[in-house]
């Protein structure tokens, strides 16, 4: 999924602090990539609460695999201690 950056800066703007919601974001690009940072980014700046469900790493096209799930393992990151990640590679769990 592709969010132009100008796009999420006004989805923010329209949606101020005063109307602030709860909001859960997805890709299958891995959470490094710019545009889910980026909006991100937009959203919490404009006072929404933003959660991030994304993989480690670039999963595009393989939501079709058939695998066995793998032990899920919760890692606190560095920056904050709101944010972790939790690593699985069950291709059948929705991403």
């Amino acid at each position: 999924m592709r969010v132009n950056p100008a796009t999420a800066l006004v989805a923010s703007l329209a949606f101020g602090p005063a109307s602030a919601i709860n909001i859960i974001s997805s890709n299958d690009d891995g959470w490094a990539e710019v545009n889910i940072r980026t909006l991100f980014q937009t959203l919490t700046d404009g006072g929404h609460s933003v959660v991030v469900s994304a993989p480690a790493e670039d999963e595009s096209g393989t939501g079709q695999l058939h695998a066995s799930p793998a032990p899920h393992l919760l890692h606190p990151t560095d920056r904050t201690r709101d944010r972790c990640r939790l690593i699985s590679k069950d291709p059948d769990c929705p991403h």
